[in-house]
């Protein structure tokens, strides 16, 4: 039997997913297809039409990507404990006692971080980026014990939106002026880019890069390119990194497990996905 799957979102015809679900369903012997439906192409289109024709078309489950993940988890019937504090999925099954969402992007943090750094605990953290990712990497930090998380998006009500979601769980969180983010950059014991910035077609970096090299570990969640200036500064400097490829690696083996049943391990493809990370 075929397993049917497929991504929701806009501007995603060069996303590696489909690459990354059907080879690892090739490495457990299971026939899987992953469809991608760009709402670019259809322009205005409520999410949740796109999710019951995806249903109504005999698919599994879909992911969720930008710009829908929040106004998704908003509207499903079911969400996973995560998916509820977090307000929102990237994973949706359409299971027969009704649709349930899921992020994995949590999940997937938090199994990169481990790979990349062990039991650690990520200390005071600044992170920039407040949207979709940046709310599952914030929570991801807050489960991992992150002693702080210091939170700066230039639309100051989606930081400030953050950090009153966090407190209300008891994650000491607060808000950073855009002034003040190269001061506490110095200082801070970790840094998470969770902005779009470095993608090829938003070239540049997030923080001021002259406030690198005291910290003790970075993340960025680009992974298009590779090495983006954020990670080539860190390097540089020395710091420890986790990529953004950690972090659609494991997002994809979490959401792969939720949409099959079955457990992969961690490193089945490792090397092999992100040989192809090389040819982007």
């Amino acid at each position: 039997m075929t397993t049917k799957l497929g991504l929701i979102g806009e501007g995603i015809s060069r996303s590696s997913a489909p690459r990354l679900h059907e080879y690892l369903g090739k490495l457990n012997g299971r026939d899987v297809t992953y469809e991608l439906f760009d709402l670019l192409e259809r322009p205005g289109l409520n999410p949740f039409v796109a999710l019951q024709e995806c249903c109504d078309a005999g698919l599994r489950a879909v992911n969720v990507t930008h710009p829908f993940k929040g106004r998704v988890a908003a509207g499903l019937p079911r969400l996973s404990e995560a998916g509820k504090r977090i307000g929102t999925v990237n994973t949706v099954l359409f299971e027969e006692e009704g649709w349930i969402g899921y992020n994995t992007d949590f999940s997937g943090f938090k199994r990169g971080y481990a790979r990349c750094f062990g039991d650690r605990a990520p200390g005071t953290v600044l992170m920039v980026g407040a949207g979709g990712v940046g709310r599952a990497v914030a929570f991801a930090l807050f489960d991992l014990n992150a002693t702080r998380i210091l939170i700066n998006d230039l639309k100051d009500g989606m930081a400030t939106e953050l950090v009153d979601t966090l407190k209300g769980y008891g994650c000491d969180a607060a808000t950073v002026a855009n002034d003040d983010v190269a001061e506490i950059l110095a200082s801070a014991d970790g840094v998470a880019n969770c902005t779009p910035i470095g993608m090829y077609q938003h070239p540049g970096i997030p923080i001021p890069a002259a406030s690198v090299g005291a910290q003790k570990w970075a993340f960025d969640a680009v992974y298009t390119p590779l090495k983006t200036e954020f990670i080539q500064a860190f390097e540089a400097a020395g710091v420890p990194i986790l990529s953004g490829f950690e972090l659609f690696y494991f997002q994809g083996l979490d959401a792969y497990e939720h949409f099959t049943g079955t457990t992969v391990a961690a490193d089945i493809a490792f090397d092999e996905v992100r040989s192809w990370m090389d040819d982007r």
